[in-house]
């Protein structure tokens, strides 16, 4: 649905349409039968010029008739109209103004004084036009669609939603202002409820309209709402049978469902009909992976040609495939193949440091990221990556440079500055620098308890308990259940003097601990001997 209908230059097509649509009316005060005489007659040879599309040629007729005929108000809205159509809006106006002079009540005179405005962006004449035309005749489907994308183009998306709503008692059996309070509440208004509802009702008066229900479908998608997306997806999908995208979508639902099995019989008749479609095989991978099927996931993978765009996905799939089977040589050879095809894809760098990462082996790590950011030096993630990857091999400095490039290409990233607002509030150096990060870090992502905690922590190594103690009570708000945020509230505590709060906490980060580490989380039983010597120390 557009927003503006008239727009100069491009008129004609629109304008002569209406005009071969419309009632031919001509207002009269002397009927003459003569030939050279009777103004109905040119307004009948300007009908024919509009037909072959020559509003030139019909205007001149329109100027004869008005010659004979002054007074004749369906004259100067002719005239009018074609100036309009052949985009000289000053004329159109001026002249639309004498037909409404004559007869203010005139549908389509009003109608097209609501376009000439519409067309300037004069949105409150638009919009007192077609409200007289609607005033003489409520149910006219120009006059509603103008007035409702005249207000949405002025945002005003209520108006435009009561409009809509009017436009249905008038005329109930309209599919069209239930499709247009749908698209308002569902694009403008962000109201999905009312969109679903008006589009089920679009449903019910037409079973058979696809473009409702493919808005239904995709709202059910969005709610995940996957038994109501499936249904709307089916009846599309019988609607058009040979549809490979309906089939497709039909088929992903089964997958976020986890109905593999059905997912799967759908993919194979999908890749039965479209052998060539390279998604087909991709997806049909993914779900053989979930359904722990490696061997027939890899060879669906294995298929996807480095030309087509799952290629990347399919060869980090492959990887993972490796180390879910202890392959760990199989993985690195093939994130080592997937570079030499496409060196500038950063995921392989990240992927196979990660993998050196676990062994552990920082160094080699490190090398596979500086060779992508030499191939990739725009590319801030791989930037980052090697910060974090300098830090765990105790290259303080260099993790620092890494994570100043990271925020030279990209200055708002709220992951580098919390990084490094923390590395150095954590060290206690350099914590003016420190605040300063850590407070932009907080303001790109309010709502991010690790970053507040970050925050918390630097006033708490200058000193400054109170601000320290607001600061990571927020962040224990935002995210229950983390040791360091909840070892930090033991620290704060214990600063502020408050021995039982600060034992509760340091107890309460140990039980956490104690869960992680019983899991294999070498990290976290690092952490818990920490905490652990924190409570002896207190003699608790």
């Amino acid at each position: 649905m557009g927003t503006g209908r008239l727009v100069t230059g491009g008129l004609v097509a629109l304008l002569l349409c209406g005009a071969g649509c419309a009632t031919s009316r001509v207002t009269t005060k002397t009927p003459n039968p003569g030939k050279g005489h009777n103004p109905s007659y040119n307004y009948l040879l300007s009908e024919l010029e509009i037909r072959k599309n020559n509003p030139a040629k019909a205007l001149v007729y329109i100027e004869e008739a008005l010659r004979k005929d002054p007074g004749a108000a369906r004259l100067w809205y002719k005239k009018a109209f074609l100036e309009a159509a052949m985009g000289d809006l000053p004329k159109a106006e001026t002249d639309v103004q004498q037909s409404l002079s004559i007869d203010a009540a005139d549908r389509d005179a009003n109608i097209l004084m609501g376009k000439i405005c519409q067309a300037q962006d004069r949105h409150p004449c638009a919009t007192a036009s077609y409200k007289k035309a609607l005033a003489a005749d409520p149910a006219s489907e120009d006059a509603n669609t103008l007035l409702i994308e005249t207000h949405v183009a002025a945002k005003q998306y209520r108006p435009a939603l009561a409009q809509s709503i009017a436009w249905q008692r008038e005329d109930p059996e309209n599919i069209l202002p239930v499709f247009y309070e749908a698209w308002i509440a569902q694009n403008f208004l962000k109201d999905p409820a009312r969109a679903i509802n008006a589009y089920q009702r679009v449903v019910e008066m037409d079973p058979s309209n696809a473009k409702a229900l493919s808005a239904l479908a995709e709202l059910y998608v969005a709610r995940k709402d996957d038994a109501r997306a499936l249904e709307a997806f089916t009846r599309l999908e019988a609607l058009a049978p040979n549809d490979v995208n309906l089939k497709l979508k039909v088929a992903l639902i089964y997958y976020e469902q986890k109905q593999f099995e059905k997912a799967v019989e759908k993919f194979q008749e999908l890749k039965a009909a479209y052998p060539d479609d390279d998604r087909l095989g991709y997806y049909m991978g993914v779900i053989q992976e979930n359904l722990k099927k490696d061997d027939e996931a890899a060879a669906e993978f294995e298929k996807v040609a480095v030309s087509s765009q799952f290629y990347k996905d399919a060869r980090l799939h492959l990887a993972f495939l490796k180390l879910r089977q202890k392959d760990e040589a199989g993985a690195v050879r093939i994130m080592e193949d997937a570079i030499r095809k496409k060196p500038r894809v950063g995921p392989f760098y990240e992927y196979l440091s990660e993998i050196y990462r676990d062994r552990p082996d920082y160094d080699r790590a490190i090398e596979v990221l500086k060779t992508g950011v030499k191939k990739s030096p725009d590319k801030e993630t791989l930037w980052y990556d090697l910060g974090v990857m300098y830090d765990k091999a105790g290259r303080f400095d260099d993790m620092v440079a890494a994570m100043r490039e990271v925020l030279r290409l990209n200055p708002k990233n709220p992951g580098a500055l919390n990084y490094l607002g923390y590395s150095f509030a954590d060290r206690g150096v350099r914590l003016d620098e420190a605040l300063s990060l850590l407070k932009q870090a907080v303001a790109l992502k309010p709502g991010d308890g690790f970053i507040t905690d970050s925050l918390g922590w630097a006033y708490y190594q200058r000193g400054d308990w109170d601000e320290a103690l607001a600061q990571i009570q927020r962040a224990y708000a935002l995210v229950p259940n983390e040791p360091t945020i909840t070892e930090h509230m033991g620290d704060v505590w214990l600063k502020k003097n408050d021995r039982p709060k600060a034992v509760r906490y340091f107890r309460e980060a140990v039980a956490i601990l104690q869960k992680r580490a019983a899991s294999g989380d070498a990290e976290a039983a690092k952490d818990l001997e920490r905490v652990k010597k924190k409570l002896t120390d207190m003699g608790a």
